[in-house]
């Protein structure tokens, strides 16, 4: 419930998912109010630290650009190939 608390004042303004360089790139864009990236140090929840370990799982990436007043941007990146007998790492 906090979650959508918090996200009702933004909107999805921008979604794009490209092949590049053997990778998926899926970058997610929104209006809101943004935040200091500093602050997920702090953070207590786990919605981003979830996201960040299912990329993870998949060997990749999940990059978050954000910044007070300007919005968020979430970029996946997911190798198009990998080999499923390696465990990632963590």
């Amino acid at each position: 419930m906090s979650g959508l608390k918090t996200a009702v004042f933004w909107r999805v303004f921008q979604v794009d998912v490209r092949l590049e360089n053997g990778s998926l790139l899926a970058s997610i864009r929104d209006d809101g109010c943004g935040f200091p990236l500093k602050s997920l140090k702090y953070c207590s929840g786990i919605g981003i630290l979830g996201m960040r370990e299912r990329a993870e799982m998949l060997r990749g990436t999940l990059d978050i650009d954000s910044s007070v007043g300007q919005g968020t941007r979430l970029t996946l990146s997911l190798p198009l190939e990998s080999r499923v007998d390696e465990p990632a790492s963590c």
